[in-house]
């Protein structure tokens, strides 16, 4: 349900953030050039600042109106997407203070990098595999670099205001060497295992492209790297771009002359921020320094928290109980039997029919008693329970069942072709009963075929053939799930299927009232008038028979026929019945007949499951 999501890149956010500190920054110099006497500069850094501020709200306006264009999601949608963007500078914000501490912190060694571990092992407690190889490569971009800086110029600043010597450095020309004792190399092993532990638990398939169909192969689309790598890119990217945060937010240049870099460091903003903060809460200002820290820490880490927590907490896969025998399950086997079999349309001979009933009548009579067992769908929880074959394979034995109706109309068998029709819309239940959202749409269709072929016939049948079908439409009503019981359970799926980044979306939703929510519920809403006009079409036909002439209105058709006057699921309005002239009609006040059974035969171009264009159209 969330692969239908659209939402936009990192980039836009990443800009605004990178004009916003480069706004401030720009007053920054204009207060220190005017300090030191330069007030032309400092004149020339103001007016920039006064463009850039502009420039930062047009390009939050831009974000704005962009979030309504479908750019490309996976699994995000608009608001969740925006979030998510929000989250990971905030994440690897938190990761570069920490790297560039380990890099040039005045701690032991161990610590640091011991500190700088841990983190990087946080999201595989998820699991997050991905983001522990980010975190890596950004962490290795970041403090190597650092170290070596240390221990080529012994006297580089630490992270804090004030320069220090490094003891382990000794800051002397030809001497700089690295001072390592039997402890450290102990210690070195550890922290080694513990690097080699995170690797081993890196599954395989993380290095593994994803598979292309032969559709994208035929079209030339360049493959998709593996996800490790991909992630992996950016944590360099990333990397660099901490170095980069770093340098601004520590180096002893004056600021205006600093603020070139700012640009390749905009996803580093926060930690831009923070790093300058942390410099300044040893300065003049350092107590506002220190409580601007204190505030931008708790911002940064509270949300992390509240997020790594949920998803560390997740609930586990459920375990439903399946009925054995299972009637999906062996729907299923029956239908399979009929794959690339050419089902004989309404539009074919009877010739055609017959021999088709002949041929496969004992799949069509395995298919029908698996409708007579209890039945729920077996999930796994992963995306291999979207199998698009079965439906097809389902859909297959649907239309066999309306053949075989067709053939017993042709026969003057109108019993058996109740009996085939209401099969079909008891296929439609077993088909979906304890599925996903996919499961639910593909019963709603199947359901449809079965309710198409009653209404065609509800003019032609006996009182006690209109009651066949009668119970059989009501008893659809029974152990019937509801949308938002589906809805609930394909969400509880995503949080599974999709791993940490299907929980993130979920967690980050802003409400469950998604757009395909409320298109699932008009398709309910409509599925549920459809069964309510057949439902009301056999009773008043049951009606015309025994009372030899039409009711006056549907409420004469209670209790005798039906138990209350059906009404219309989206709007409560109780159905609308017309005579015309000898005959009558059953209509819904939401949905037109066209909404309900389709556009005329002649309209139909191609049917709604991508096969050849039928004569006749069903509805699903």
């Amino acid at each position: 349900m969330f692969s239908r999501a659209v939402t936009v890149g990192p980039w836009p956010l990443a800009a605004i953030g990178g004009l916003a500190v480069l706004a401030i920054l720009l007053v920054e110099a204009s207060i220190e050039a005017r300090r030191r006497g330069r007030r032309g500069l400092a004149r020339l850094a103001i007016t920039e600042a006064w463009f850039t501020l502009p420039l930062s709200l047009v390009a939050c306006g831009w974000l704005c109106r962009s979030c309504q264009q479908p750019v490309i999601a996976p699994i995000f949608g608009i608001w969740e997407g925006l979030l998510v963007e929000l989250l990971a500078p905030a994440a690897a914000s938190c990761l570069a203070v920490l790297a560039v501490w380990a890099g040039l912190g005045r701690a032991h060694w161990f610590l640091r990098m011991l500190a700088v571990v841990g983190a990087i092992a946080l999201p595989a407690i998820i699991p997050a595999h991905e983001l522990v190889v980010m975190g890596f490569v950004q962490s290795a971009v970041t403090i190597v670099p650092l170290l070596a800086m240390r221990f080529f110029f012994g006297t580089e600043r630490s992270v804090g205001p004030k320069a220090e010597p490094n003891a382990a450095f000794p800051d002397k020309a030809g001497r700089r060497r690295a001072q390592f004792a039997l402890m450290d190399l102990i210690l070195g092993t550890v922290l080694a295992a513990l690097v080699m532990g995170l690797a081993v638990a890196v599954p395989k398939g993380l290095w593994i492209a994803p598979e292309r169909n032969a559709a994208l192969v035929a079209a030339g689309v360049v493959p998709d790297p593996p996800p490790g790598v991909f992630f992996a890119a950016w944590g360099a990217v990333f990397g660099i771009g901490v170095l980069v945060a770093a340098w601004v937010a520590l180096r002893r240049e004056a600021r205006w002359s600093r603020l070139p870099a700012v640009l390749p460091a905009v996803p580093m903003a926060p930690a831009i921020v923070w790093l300058a903060l942390w410099r300044a809460s040893s300065g003049r200002r350092k107590r506002s320094a220190r409580v601007a820290l204190a505030l931008l820490s708790t911002v940064l880490l509270v949300p992390l928290a509240i997020v790594y927590y949920r998803l560390v907490t997740w609930p586990p896969v459920p375990q439903p109980v399946l009925p054995e025998p299972n009637g999906y399950v062996r729907a299923v086997e029956a239908a399979r039997e009929l794959a690339g079999v050419n089902v004989p349309e309404s539009s074919d001979s009877r010739t055609a029919r017959a021999t088709f009933c002949a041929a496969h009548g004992g799949t069509i009579q395995r298919g029908r008693r698996a409708l007579d067992c209890p039945t729920r769908v077996p999930l796994q929880f992963t995306e291999a329970d979207i199998p698009s074959k079965d439906f097809f394979d389902l859909r297959q034995l649907a239309r066999a069942l309306a053949a075989a109706a067709d053939l017993a109309i042709e026969e003057d068998r109108l019993s058996d072709a109740v009996a085939y029709r209401g099969d079909a819309i008891r296929l439609g239940k077993v088909s979906a009963h304890g599925g996903l959202v996919i499961h639910w749409l593909v019963g709603v269709a199947l359901e449809g075929i079965g309710l198409a072929g009653v209404h065609r016939l509800a003019g032609t049948l006996t009182p006690e053939q209109c009651r066949t079908a009668m119970d059989v439409v009501a008893a659809r009503q029974a152990d019937r799930e509801s949308v938002d019981e589906v809805w609930a359970r394909d969400k509880e799926w995503s949080g599974h299927a999709y791993g940490w980044r299907g929980r993130l979306s979920l967690i980050l939703a802003f409400s469950d009232r998604a757009p395909t929510y409320h298109a699932l519920k008009q398709a309910e809403q409509r599925a549920e008038a459809r069964a309510a006009v057949v439902l009301t079409e056999l009773a008043v036909r049951a009606y015309q028979v025994e009372q030899g002439r039409l009711p006056h209105k549907l409420a004469d058709l209670v209790p005798a026929y039906l138990p209350a006057v059906p009404g219309d699921l989206a709007t409560g309005e109780p159905l609308e019945y017309r005579r015309e002239g000898a005959g009558y009609r059953v209509s819904s006040p939401s949905f037109s007949d066209e909404e309900l059974w389709g556009p005329p035969p002649a309209a139909s171009a191609v049917d709604d499951w991508g096969g050849e264009p039928p004569k006749e159209k069903e509805p699903g």
